[in-house]
């Protein structure tokens, strides 16, 4: 159990580092990558959770 939670704030972090990247990239940087601002957004969002 304690495993579990171990990984699940594992993932959690990753996907916060995430998050904050994505926030951090210019539109022509997200547009590189094949995203538009609002996907990002909506990406962010998403939370944790859903990853």
């Amino acid at each position: 159990m304690a495993r579990r939670a171990l990984t699940a704030c594992q993932q959690y972090l990753i996907t916060r580092r995430k998050q904050q990247t994505l926030r951090q990239l210019s539109d022509a940087q997200l547009s590189d990558i094949g995203l538009t601002r609002t996907q990002a957004r909506a990406h962010i969002h998403n939370g944790w959770f859903w990853e």
